[in-house]
């Protein structure tokens, strides 16, 4: 899923979509209540320390899970994070048919 669609939904305040749109609006009126709340997209690539916790959270059995520390597996990946090294998201080249 790609988070800049909710990102988007979050930011705009029409109701295209009837079936989420109380849900969206229940977030809109939580984010009202966080002082200085900002949200904006960043690619995976561009933050590789949330991209590794999204992945291992989807492979765990148990719904909840608070780490006491860093993980070991994640610590070159903030350190590339913390530096701003990235890579870069590579786009598939658009093919032309003549």
């Amino acid at each position: 899923m790609d988070a800049k669609i909710i990102i988007d939904a979050l930011s705009s305040h029409t109701k295209a979509n009837t079936i989420v749109s109380s849900i969206m609006d229940d977030c809109r009126q939580l984010i009202a209540q966080i002082p200085q709340a900002r949200f904006e997209h960043i690619y995976k690539e561009a933050n590789k320390c949330a991209d590794f916790l999204a992945r291992l959270g989807s492979s765990l059995d148990v719904e909840f899970t608070i780490f006491s520390s860093p993980l070991v597996d994640m610590f070159n990946i903030w350190e590339a994070d913390a530096r701003g090294l990235c890579c870069t998201k590579m786009c598939p080249a658009p093919s032309f048919v003549s």
